[in-house]
């Protein structure tokens, strides 16, 4: 009986993905966040062009720590994938420039809650 009631009181949170929002030339556009970690995210775009190189700024809310993290990124690799004749998955790493240490503890709190490695 002990083993069931540990488990009952908490609630599970999905991890990933989770939405946020990339600038593109002043417009901000959604984006879905795959993978997070204090050096920067992995992204899932609509059919938004992103450029190696070039600056943006993102913002999502950290799950689990109902943080919001806004900071310049870098865009370090894209990759591009044919879902379809029509279609087209975008993904992009991004790496953060500039990260504030308050933004670095709510990520680093987020990772260790979600025990990612």
């Amino acid at each position: 009986m002990s083993e069931q009631s540990g488990k009952q009181g908490k609630k599970s949170v999905k991890a990933y993905p989770f939405s946020g929002t990339l600038d593109i030339g002043g417009a901000p556009k959604p984006v879905q966040v795959l993978y997070l970690n204090t050096l920067g995210v992995m992204v899932q775009l609509e059919p938004n062009l992103v450029f190696v190189g070039k600056q943006y700024a993102i913002t999502f809310e950290v799950p689990v720590q109902h943080s919001f993290v806004q900071c310049p990124v870098k865009v370090i690799k894209t990759y591009d994938r044919s879902k379809s004749e029509k279609s087209i998955e975008r993904i992009a790493e991004l790496h953060f420039i500039g990260l504030t240490s308050e933004h670095r503890h709510v990520i680093q709190a987020f990772t260790s809650a979600i025990r990612q490695k």
